[in-house]
């Protein structure tokens, strides 16, 4: 349809679809082509629709299976709860917390134990004496802390020699 005659749209559309032409719109008919041929547009249009509603009212049922097969289509494509999986995945975290309360208490316990022989190690080295120390306090201390003076001897000797004989000299402590 053009838009030659935009007086005579509507009255068109009524002629088409009432298949009823009023006598003005008959004498435009005879002398307009254009609006001729757009109102046999229009009446193969609406003769095509009505041929296509029948099927359209038709296919609004569903199909008489449809119902089971839905149901079937969403029971298969749901998961499938696996309750070993989950067992399996509350194990595994059972058992990272274990292994990580084990790892954690050694790495405590040794800081721990390594603290107290730190400790131990820090007091004994606080003790430590001079091994020389422990010799300079023997028995023979007091010979030490004096030089004999010439003659004398740190120790008496006991024995003589062949014609002689010593005395025995008494040494002095200050």
């Amino acid at each position: 349809m053009t838009n030659s005659c935009p007086e005579w749209t509507e009255r068109l559309m009524d002629a088409a679809l009432s298949n009823e032409v009023h006598a003005a719109l008959g004498d435009h008919l005879k002398r307009c082509e254009r609006c001729a041929a757009a109102l046999t547009a229009l009446r193969r249009r609406r003769e095509q629709m009505d041929s296509l509603l029948p099927l359209l009212v038709r296919g609004t049922e569903p199909s008489p299976g449809f119902r089971a097969r839905v149901l079937a289509a969403t029971e298969y494509c749901l998961p499938r709860r696996r309750p070993w999986l989950a067992r399996a995945g509350a194990l595994a975290a059972a058992t990272a917390v274990i292994v990580a309360v084990i790892v954690l208490g050694s790495v405590w316990r040794f800081h721990v134990n390594k603290n107290k022989s730190n400790a131990i190690l820090y007091a004994s080295v606080a003790e430590w004496r001079s091994p020389t120390e422990a010799l300079l306090r023997s028995g023979s201390s007091e010979i030490l802390r004096s030089s004999p003076r010439l003659g004398e001897l740190y120790f008496p000797l006991a024995a003589a020699s062949p014609g002689k004989q010593l005395k025995k000299v008494e040494r002095r402590h200050p």
